[in-house]
């Protein structure tokens, strides 16, 4: 999207956009904001579009500050790009959690039917237990 500034010197700005995000609902969905090619500032990494039925104008935020953007005279280039935003982080962990717990059942698969006994499998869940308990 193509911004121009014809009104003289630079100055701070507002944007309002117009949005529909009907997919994720009873969330929110994260943008990176890119301006003139550059982020313009950390928050601008993680600008939140909340859930709703119908198109929406709002203001570049976080879900709780608006932000303003300096704007030179002339024309600016604007792009946004879809990324996790603050689920990032938890869908990593929630990755991490699936492939030890896969580990797991790839050793309890490793053994014959009649060796997996009460006490192994005890054994086996003593250790996942150790070794991971943030998750327990």
């Amino acid at each position: 999207m193509d911004l121009c500034n014809t009104g003289g010197k630079g100055r701070l700005y507002t944007i309002n956009t117009r949005f529909l995000q009907d997919q994720v609902e009873g969330l929110f969905v994260s943008r990176r904001l890119y301006l003139d090619g550059e982020i313009p500032f950390e928050e601008a990494n993680n600008l939140e579009f909340l859930y709703s039925s119908s198109w929406q104008v709002g203001t570049f935020s976080d879900g709780t500050t608006e932000f303003e953007f300096y704007l030179s005279e002339g024309e600016h280039t604007m792009k946004l790009e879809v990324n996790l935003g603050n689920l990032g982080e938890i869908i990593s962990e929630i990755r991490d959690c699936v492939t030890q717990i896969n580990s797991i059942y790839i050793k309890i698969l490793q053994f014959p039917a009649r060796a997996r006994t009460r006490i192994w499998i005890t054994a086996i869940i003593k250790e996942f237990r150790m070794k991971y308990r943030r998750w327990v």
